[in-house]
């Protein structure tokens, strides 16, 4: 499986930050590189599609890139969303070659462990999570890579947004989708568990996340004692 190497941060006569990404093959071998303008760790993510190898990487917070593999080349580019600092991807992987990791129902084991890179297939789909400005927490967004070789990669907020929980680590931790083997085609079933954060007025019941939600007790005018 492709991976990075993170050189340590520079900055320009002007005072930005950058770091130097060293693209590496499965033995270690550098296969490209690239700047990535930010003091953090960048985010990438590898996964095959029709037989070749792609990777989401960004090469500023603010935009989603997709490059080729192993020539490192940058395929498509999205910069109209949201998040103002793109902080993970993840795109849900399965392996039909391992009959143990078919489930008795039909369904496939995503993400199955233990099995080597080339035998994985990976969904026409992914997940970003982020920051975006004003929030407190990080969000997860769904990405359309369907059309990947026509240089296009759609960014959604279907499912609204999303804030993923302090204690999880990781965007496959928060996403459960169920891959069912139909007519020989693996296909996604009609549902997506998203483990997520819900606040809630306690006096109430009301979600705070919600679009219709009229406000804080205080500027509904509510007096104290109905909010105890």
């Amino acid at each position: 499986m492709y991976k990075i190497q993170v050189g340590p941060t520079t900055k320009d006569s002007a005072g930005y930050s950058s770091r130097l990404v060293t693209v590496q093959d499965n033995l270690g071998n550098a296969v490209g590189s690239y700047t990535y303008n930010h003091y953090r760790t960048p985010p990438f993510f590898p996964f095959k599609r029709n037989g070749s190898w792609y990777a989401l990487y960004t090469t500023y917070p603010s935009k989603i890139c997709v490059m080729s593999l192993p020539s490192c080349k940058k395929i498509a580019e999205v910069s109209d969303f949201n998040l103002c600092m793109a902080y993970e991807f993840y795109v849900p992987s399965y392996s039909i070659k391992d009959k143990s990791y078919v489930k008795n129902s039909g369904f496939l084991l995503t993400d199955p462990p233990g099995v080597s890179p080339e035998d994985l297939e990976f969904v026409d789909f992914g997940f970003v999570s982020g920051y975006f400005s004003g929030a407190s927490g990080v969000y997860m967004y769904h990405l359309d890579l369907s059309k990947l070789e026509e240089g296009i990669i759609i960014f959604s907020s279907r499912f609204g947004d999303l804030e993923m929980p302090n204690n999880t680590d990781s965007l496959a931790e928060c996403i459960d989708i169920e891959l069912l083997m139909e007519n020989g085609r693996v296909i996604p079933w009609w549902a997506i568990t998203v483990t997520t954060v819900r606040s809630f007025e306690l006096s109430t019941g009301l979600c705070l996340e919600d679009s219709n939600y009229p406000g804080p007790p205080w500027v509904r005018n509510i007096v104290d004692e109905e909010c105890i």
